[in-house]
């Protein structure tokens, strides 16, 4: 339908625009970081860490590094945003 289009459309306007953020600023995150996340991530899903991210396809570690790495972004927009009170 015509609404999930537009949606998914801005979605997709969003994500282009962190990432060119995330490259112009040279945001990324660390492999202490992703493995941050992957603990968390198994530990929540009350599964072994270790034996969680053996399970992982390199598209899903992808993946969830590129969330990182948005999010990271996201928050260095807002933290360089200028209020004006």
């Amino acid at each position: 339908d015509r609404r999930q289009r537009q949606m998914c459309k801005e979605t997709v306007q969003a994500q282009s625009v962190l990432h060119a953020v995330a490259a112009a600023e040279k945001i990324s995150i660390t492999p202490e970081e992703l493995a941050k996340e992957l603990r968390a991530i198994a530990i929540e899903e009350d599964e072994d860490p270790e034996e969680f991210v053996e399970t992982l396809e390199e598209e899903d570690v992808e993946n969830i590094a590129d969330q990182l790495t948005m999010d990271k972004t996201m928050a260095f927009i807002l933290d360089s945003v200028i209020y004006d009170k």
